[in-house]
């Protein structure tokens, strides 16, 4: 039995030289054997890699495209083309309107006067605003001690309209002719003590009202602007041309300038412009007059008399 295993061993051991010695036989009859099947590796090897690089590749661009579009400078860098301008861009241009000195340098502003004087430079402001055209009547409800909005409308090449001013303090119409004796408009500009409530003019009959509105702080309060306000836009109702008439009003009590206005059926806010003065953010207004202004019959005769008065 043992032979006969040993025998057996011996004969696999044969077979197995026996197909080594042909496969050595086969590969050197034919060499395009093993050329074929390392091609086949070589392929399926470069394949995995073409693969890879390709996932790579588009998980990369994938990333690149994440970040040109969250990230504002690659897309102006990746973008060849200039892009357009906006349209909504401001330019500020500022330009000399008073010679060689300044306009808070007037030369009239040498007699003192309120804390609460208005600044010639947006006085001038104003009634270049106003589009004064000749021979308009003009007036300044609020003069104060300098009447300085009708004093920069007559330096501004308007010696062709009529100017009326007032003010209810005596000390301060004193002290505003002094102003206009020095600016040679005494002869153009006519002041008068007066309540800006009840103003003595006929229906009808003012181009301009232009004026600085109290602000209720270095002078007065909010509640006795409460008291002013509407009565005097009552006034400019009743006073203002239809259509043509506009009053320019400078004022920082935003709330009660449009409470006001909006109970008189005939004014309308055409225009509001912010200013900044001294840092306080003050608003102006251009109210237009777009129809008549009906009287009570008590305003009625008020008006009569105040007008006999004048006469």
């Amino acid at each position: 039995n043992n032979n006969d295993n040993n025998n057996n061993d011996d004969n696999s051991d044969n077979s197995d030289n026996d197909t080594k010695k042909n496969t050595k036989t086969t590969t050197k009859s034919n060499p395009n054997v093993l050329l074929n099947n390392s091609n086949d590796t070589l392929k399926v090897q470069q394949q995995s890699k073409s693969k890879k690089s390709r996932l790579r590749q588009t998980s990369f661009l994938g990333k690149r495209s994440q970040l040109q579009n969250s990230d504002p400078q690659s897309q102006s860098q990746s973008q060849s083309q200039p892009q357009p301008l906006e349209t909504d861009c401001n330019c500020w241009i500022g330009f000399n309107i008073s010679g060689n000195k300044s306009l808070w340098k007037r030369f009239y502003r040498n007699i003192n006067g309120s804390n609460a004087t208005l600044r010639p430079s947006v006085a001038n402001a104003m009634s270049q605003f106003s589009k004064l055209k000749p021979f308009d009547i003009v007036c300044d409800p609020f003069c104060g001690s300098t009447s300085s909005t009708l004093i920069e409308s007559f330096l501004n090449n308007h010696q062709d309209c009529i100017y009326f001013g007032g003010d209810l303090s005596k000390s301060s119409i004193e002290c505003a002719n002094e102003h206009i004796f020095k600016a040679h408009a005494a002869n153009f500009i006519q002041l008068f003590i007066w309540d800006a409530g009840d103003l003595p003019f006929s229906n009808d009959f003012l181009d301009v009202i232009i004026t600085d509105m109290p602000w209720g702080r270095r002078s007065g309060s909010h509640s006795s602007n409460k008291k002013i306000y509407p009565r005097f836009f009552r006034e400019v109702a009743r006073t203002l041309k239809i259509n043509s008439g506009r009053a320019i009003l400078l004022s920082l009590e935003k709330g009660l300038m449009k409470s006001s206005i909006s109970e008189i059926d005939c004014l309308e806010i055409n225009q509001i412009y912010n200013v900044n003065i001294s840092g306080l953010k003050v608003c102006l207004y251009e109210v237009r007059k777009i129809k008549s202004y009906r009287l009570s019959a008590a305003q009625e005769l008020i008006q009569q008399k105040n007008l006999q008065k004048i006469k």
